[in-house]
Parts: structure tokens; sequence; C-alpha cells
């Protein structure tokens, strides 16, 4: 079983619930998390007070040199960002601002949305899609930004139970 988790900073109350559902769940000894960087094991082992030897780091896969097909992929006339998770949408509203002969879609959701965020003109923001509305936009972009904030990675923690022996 794998179970996907993001782990960032929310209001006090998520704070102590995730803190406690993380020490609960790795009590038991056939648990496991992956982290994207050294950074994360040491942070998520301080906060969670979980050995540094229950984590295991996930570096990219991908060669530098990696090629694709781009073949199937047609590009309209904009730079795509979107997701809910730290995205700095303030950061990318003023560079957006900066670069007024580009057009930018953003696809957000509307409840993580900053209502205060200055959007340009040539910005369009879309709240709420379906996924498939999501990746279709991503797939069409010329280029794909994702402004994140903060210092850890807003993608995701894996938990895996394993077969360990206790």
């Amino acid at each position: 079983i794998a179970l996907n988790l993001i782990a960032f900073e929310k209001n006090f109350i998520h704070n102590v619930l995730r803190k406690y559902f993380y020490i609960k769940v790795f009590s038991q000894k056939n648990i496991i998390a992956t982290v994207n960087s050294q950074y994360l094991l040491q942070k998520y082992s301080k906060e969670f007070n979980i050995p540094k030897d229950r984590f295991f780091v996930l570096k990219d896969p991908l060669p530098h040199d990696y090629e694709t097909n781009n073949s199937l992929i047609t590009t309209d006339d904009y730079i795509f960002s979107g997701g809910a998770a730290a995205r700095d949408w303030d950061t990318l509203c003023l560079v957006a601002s900066k670069l007024i002969n580009l057009k930018f879609l953003i696809i957000a959701r509307e409840k993580t949305w900053h209502p205060n965020v200055p959007v340009p003109d040539n910005v369009h923001v879309i709240f709420d899609t379906s996924s498939d509305e999501f990746y279709f936009s991503v797939r069409k972009a010329r280029l794909v930004y994702m402004p994140l904030k903060g210092k850890i990675t807003a993608g995701l923690i894996v938990l895996m139970i394993t077969s360990m022996k206790r």
C-alpha cells in the first residue's frame, strides 16, 4: 500500500493532528517514507521524531539528457501554471506583469487562491476545473511555470507499508 501525503505548514490544528498521525503511524516498524531531498529527511525526522533510517531519498530518476517525443503535443500561445499546494501566485503575477506580451493561464483551487493577489491583464485565472481540463491545459502550454513557496517541495511524501520484520 502506498499513500501520498503532503507535509507543509498549515494552521495550528492541522499541524498538531498531522504530527500526531505521523507519530502514530511511524510507531509501527513496517512503515517507511520516501522524500526527495536530504533536507526533507532531516526536517521530517526531527519534526515527527522518526528515526532517519526509516526514510529513503528518491532523486529524480531521469537523466539530464533525457529526450521526449513531443510529436503528439500541440503548443498554444500561453504559459501555464496551476495546482493548489504552496504555489507562489504573488511571484507568478509579478513576473507576468513584467512580461506583458506573453499570455498566462492559471488553474487553481478557489479555496486556496489569495484574493489580494493583483492579477495582470495578460493572466487568465480559472478555478476548480476537472483533472482532464487541467492536464489538457498543461499539455497545450508553450511553457509550464510552477513557482513554489517555501523550502520544502510542494510535492509528495510517499509512505509505504513494507514486509519488513518487526
